[in-house]
């Protein structure tokens, strides 16, 4: 199982918190090649090499682009042939807003936007592409 989880602890300490996060037990901290993914992400794997395998500098600049496009933080966990993608924020995806007036377009527009990124996901990580299973 490969993790990619959001960066807090690096980004708001430095290498301070670079250091505790190797002190954490656990999966393995796995280093990318990628200056930008590295201060967003952190990667924790049971496998070193199916993580390098997975998280190819083009899939790292998607997450780093889909990070920064969604604008809140983003994990995402690969175990086995699956991807599940985590956005943390405040917000309630997919809840249409009840009690607002009809007149008003803007709630009508935001849950199509939140639909529209749930779409573009796939898309947007190229996700189309098989290189994770042997099917």
């Amino acid at each position: 199982m490969t993790r990619v989880i959001s960066d807090d602890a690096q980004r708001c300490f430095g290498d301070l918190g670079a250091a505790w996060q190797k002190a954490q037990g656990g999966d393995a901290l796995v280093k990318t090649e990628d200056v930008v993914f590295e201060q967003y992400f952190k990667v924790l794997s049971t496998d070193q090499v199916e993580a390098r395998y997975i998280l190819s500098l083009s899939l790292m600049k998607r997450l780093t682009a889909l990070r920064e496009k969604a604008g809140c933080l983003v994990s995402a966990t690969f175990t086995a042939n699956r991807v599940n993608i985590l956005f943390k924020t405040k917000k309630d995806f997919f809840e249409p807003r009840l009690f607002h007036t009809l007149l008003d377009f803007e709630p009508v527009r935001a849950y199509y936007a939140e639909l529209a990124l749930a779409f573009g996901i796939a898309e947007e990580l190229d996700l189309n592409t098989r290189i994770w299973t042997k099917e």
